[in-house]
């Protein structure tokens, strides 16, 4: 539970390169004139990137006030609450779809500008992924079986349908 939770709904940080020094194949002995590193920070429900930068940035700059820090944007955090009606629509929408009761994630661990509809046009916003678990997101092999397209054509359908009844 405690693993689901940090992973849910807790911030990240996250080193996706690093660049310095030989690279190559063959052993080198060198002290690197350089280094380049490359992060990326999920925020939550809260957060403000531009906060955030700062404190890492005065991180860094406490160690070496010569470094570099550079901000490359911001996508701000987003929550829609699960308590609000719309979500048991989609629920039930979902169920009827798949026969089958679905999990609802408070939290995605994922990085999207969902905040233009929460934050922007206070909207909720809810997202029902269709792909298998196996689906390799982002990855050169990512797929999606049919099934489970077709599975989400239907439950689209029933969603819309449900909010149409509900908001006539």
């Amino acid at each position: 539970e405690a693993y689901y939770h940090a992973l849910t709904m807790e911030p990240t940080f996250n080193i996706a390169g690093i660049e310095s020094g030989a690279t190559g194949d063959k052993a080198k002995t060198i002290i690197p004139a350089s280094a380049k590193v490359n992060i990326d920070v999920r925020l939550v429900a809260d957060q403000n990137p531009g906060e955030i930068f700062k404190k890492i940035e005065d991180h860094v700059h406490h160690f070496d006030p010569h470094v570099k820090v550079t901000f490359k944007g911001a996508m701000e955090p987003s929550r829609t609450s699960s308590d609000l009606e719309i979500v048991q629509i989609v629920t039930d929408a979902v169920q009827h779809a798949y026969a089958t009761e679905p999990l609802v994630q408070p939290s995605m661990p994922g990085s999207l500008p969902d905040y233009v509809w929460t934050r922007i046009l206070n909207t909720p916003s809810i997202i029902m992924p269709y792909a298998n678990f196996d689906q390799h997101n982002h990855s050169p092999n990512e797929n999606l079986k049919v099934d489970n397209f077709f599975g989400g054509i239907k439950c689209t359908c029933n969603l819309v349908k449900a909010l149409g009844e509900k908001y006539q």
